[in-house]
């Protein structure tokens, strides 16, 4: 079954808010709506979708969905919504759920370094 990555924005609270589904109208509108129960999305009910990305299936969606988070940045998050291009870059590793598949030798001590270091990567 097919599944998305999905990026949406809300402009109230300036905040980005990554997720995977199956169906991406759907679930801005329940995000919106306050319709998930103890979500981080309660927040706010603007949010609007800034990126989706397809895949084949939810277990692909779910290793970039959780890399993302882990970045916890915004500046990282930006470049993806700026070049989705990137996304295949990390998921073409072999070790999913990890921080380290994307290819990168560079010690993961802190994710800032991490980050600073991909985003070096990335052409401007």
């Amino acid at each position: 079954m097919k599944h998305y990555l999905y990026i949406i924005y809300s402009k109230s609270l300036d905040k980005f808010y990554t997720g995977e589904t199956s169906n991406i109208e759907e679930r801005i509108t329940l995000h919106n709506a306050h319709a998930i129960k103890n979500a981080y999305t309660k927040a706010a009910n603007d949010w609007k979708l800034m990126l989706s990305f397809p895949f084949k299936d939810r277990t692909e969606a779910l290793f970039l969905e959780r890399f993302i988070k882990r970045m916890k940045s915004k500046k990282f998050i930006q470049k993806i919504i700026d070049n989705p291009n990137l996304l295949f870059n990390i998921r073409q590793k072999d070790n999913p759920g990890s921080p380290e598949a994307s290819g990168l030798e560079v010690p993961l001590t802190n994710p800032e370094t991490f980050v600073s270091f991909f985003l070096f990567l990335i052409p401007f």
